[in-house]
């Protein structure tokens, strides 16, 4: 009797389950046998027990990972199907945190599964799904802090690392980096995420890692990436640290914070108005009348516009700088040409076909929208930004420079690599600059002026001659790849450009607030920088160029701002320049 009620059970579990249309996986019963031989959940004393092949099994595993078919993941979506990181892996971990070889082999298992989507393979909607879900398991529960508590012995005998040693090191970082790709991976496949939930998940994880001490671990190994145990480790550092700030806005880490709710309701919009009206006593009628010549100039522009648009219209379909008309007159069986000025009377007749503008018009691409912030994640944001510009920004930045000097594609790096390098350098240079354009002449003094520091010593491996060279060849070169050309890369222009021109403002505001030595570095930087006016290769001429081949099919409306506001800032310095003359 109760194996007919088992086999009913699953015979309604299967009717239950949507069919998969996943074709049969080779060695699938081997698979299931080695992911059944890990353990069970022992539910009297509500432990997880392992079993005797247990170590064996997670070795076997490694392998089914490690053949598994980039492009169709077959093993990753068995594996994930069958919920093993949830049931199995993470209570592995956390259950046996003492034996360092199981959690040490159950934490290869998980790199291999949370690896980042390849663009090229099959079901990325699916796969950015089962991602979410295995990130999920360790956000309620210590499995992280107990993986980057393998890293206590390695880096105890540090300096004198030993191969196996700098191994557990990168392979905990890729746990960590891998994690943290989770959250932008539908993002940059371009894959809509209908799941409001889903903007919460990185802040979560972020007061995760903050309270695992992850990102200390981060920060500690990026003030020692220049020398030789974790020089290796810079750009998977730097991928990290991107992935931290990816999806947030410096201008975000300096919001006011959020009244707290209390007991007691807000007035209502009217009585509030009303309140503000009695203690202004004109100030009601002032903005009523502020608002109406607000809405006549708003009408005027309008009907101005919609003039224009009908003028248009009425025009023959003919060249916009064409002003006369070509008639045809037989008289005395003679033909002549004769030219008439073109009429602007509405009642003329006119052909069907109208005259339309050759530039594309229509909506600009779309942006990237924002992660929300609130008040606790803003606090850990900050801390870690001062703590990264206060130790390790400099030192990670000068380590990485060098390999990009030689090019894309003579590089080890990838160009994934340069614009992670770029928007990095573009936070951080962005939040300096708001912070010390928010500081006061008092804290400005106390701060810098009297312990002789630089204020903007902190981006120093940014502000150098060699960060503007690398910047500016990149720069150039993408504006000179054409827009249909498979070489173009837009987001590598429009990261380079943003950097540019926050880079640019930077140079200015040390030449104002800046001490002596800043002055003078930023003088001859914006000398150097606008010396060159040739077409080919000057700032200005290769800004004009980009404004004018401005996308709108490939290039948000932000970078059009971006555009602006850096041919805004080239014309303030050229008149700063030309005062000083």
């Amino acid at each position: 009797i109760g194996l007919c009620e088992e086999a009913s059970e699953a015979t309604m579990a299967a009717q239950v389950q949507p069919p998969t249309s996943r074709r049969p996986l080779q060695d699938e019963d081997l698979l299931i046998s080695v992911s059944g031989g890990l353990g069970r959940f022992d539910e009297d004393a509500n432990v997880y027990r392992k079993d005797a092949d247990c170590l064996e099994c997670l070795k076997d595993l490694q392998r089914f990972l490690r053949r598994d078919d980039p492009y169709t993941r077959d093993v990753f979506h068995r594996l994930c199907q069958w919920d093993l990181v949830a049931t199995d892996l993470v209570p592995l971990v956390v259950q046996y945190q003492d034996d360092s070889d199981v959690v040490y082999n159950a934490l290869k298992v998980l790199t291999f599964l949370t690896m980042p989507v390849d663009p090229e393979s099959d079901d990325l909607h699916v796969q950015c799904r089962e991602l979410a879900r295995i990130k999920d398991c360790f956000l309620a529960n210590d499995a992280v802090a107990v993986i980057v508590g393998l890293l206590s012995r390695p880096l105890s005998r540090y300096p004198r690392l030993s191969e196996k040693d700098i191994l557990v090191v990168q392979l905990v970082l890729t746990f960590v980096r891998n994690l943290l790709c989770v959250d932008s991976a539908a993002r940059d496949l371009g894959i809509d995420n209908p799941l409001a939930e889903e903007d919460e998940r990185k802040g979560n994880l972020i007061s995760r890692l903050f309270k695992d001490n992850v990102l200390e671990l981060v920060l500690l190994v990026a003030q020692h990436c220049n020398e030789k145990a974790f020089k290796n480790d810079a750009s998977l550092v730097l991928h990290i640290v991107y992935q931290v700030f990816e999806g947030f806005s410096p201008l975000q880490l300096f919001q006011k914070r959020q009244p707290k709710a209390s007991g007691k309701q807000p007035p209502s919009s009217s009585s509030s108005a009303a309140a503000a009206s009695r203690r202004s006593g004109g100030g009601g009628n002032q903005s009523r009348q502020d608002q109406k010549l607000r809405g006549d100039l708003v009408n005027a522009l309008l009907s101005e516009r919609r003039a224009r648009v009908t003028s248009r219209s009425k025009l023959p379909m003919r060249h916009r700088l064409f002003s006369g008309t070509f008639v045809k007159k037989y008289k005395d069986v003679t033909q002549k040409v004769v030219f008439t000025q073109r009429s602007a009377k509405p009642d003329v007749d006119r052909d069907e076909q109208t005259y339309r503008s050759a530039g594309k018009r229509g909506k600009a691409a779309r942006e990237r929208a924002l992660y929300p912030m609130d008040d606790d994640l803003r606090d850990l944001l900050r801390t870690f930004t001062e703590s990264f510009l206060s130790g390790g920004y400099d030192v990670l930045m000068d380590s990485i420079r060098p390999e990009l000097m030689h090019g894309i594609g003579i590089s080890r790096l990838e160009k994934e690599d340069y614009i992670r390098f770029f928007r990095l350098s573009w936070f951080c240079t962005t939040y300096k600059k708001l912070r010390m354009e928010r500081i006061s002449a008092q804290e400005l003094h106390d701060k810098y002026d009297s312990a002789g520091l630089s204020p903007f010593s902190e981006i120093s491996s940014t502000m150098g001659w060699d960060m503007f060279h690398l910047l500016l060849t990149v720069w150039q070169h993408q504006i000179e790849i054409p827009s249909r050309a498979e070489e173009k890369d837009w987001d590598l222009q429009a990261s380079s450009l943003a950097l540019l021109k926050e880079m640019m403002y930077v140079l200015d505001l040390a030449y104002r607030i800046g001490t002596k030595a800043d002055r003078k570095a930023a003088d001859k930087l914006q000398r150097k920088l606008l010396h060159d006016d040739l077409r080919q290769s000057g700032l200005f001429p290769l800004l004009c160029r980009m404004i004018k081949n401005y996308n709108m099919k490939n290039q948000p409306a932000s970078q059009a701002g971006d555009m602006m506001e850096a041919l805004y800032i080239i014309i303030h310095t050229f008149e700063r320049l030309d005062k000083t003359e």
